[in-house]
């Protein structure tokens, strides 16, 4: 810095912008000792997202891009949601889960003879 106004002549100016380019070009070490990288170009390994219930539909995305699901409304998931708020026990003689099926959330509730589901969200 120089001046009585504290203003940086073009040399000091040009060596700083230098040294912030050279800093902002360096990438995080990304190796797996827990490291988190300040960038990347996509995930290490890509993930894929899957819709079940109401609405069915996945894909699979690793970061390099934006990526859009395609989803397909499911009107038997959407009644059966409908017609079972949450708060509501479902009763069947099959021993699964409605969630996978219809979506939602539901917990498992003990019972004698017919399996009990009570949908929690």
């Amino acid at each position: 810095m120089g001046g009585s106004r504290g203003l940086m002549g073009p040399e000091a100016f040009a060596k700083l912008r230098a040294m912030i380019d050279d800093l902002l070009s360096k990438k995080a070490d990304c190796s797996d000792d827990g490291v988190s990288a300040v960038s990347a170009a996509k995930l290490k390994a890509a993930r894929k997202i899957t819709f079940t219930g109401a609405v069915t539909g996945s894909a699979t995305f690793d970061g390099s891009a934006d990526v859009t699901v395609n989803l397909a409304a499911s009107a038997s998931a959407a009644g059966f949601l409908q017609a079972h708020p949450v708060g509501c026990v479902y009763m069947t003689t099959v021993h699964t889960n409605p969630g996978p099926l219809y979506g939602g959330t539901w917990v498992e509730r003990p019972s004698v003879g017919a399996f009990l589901y009570e949908r929690t969200a």
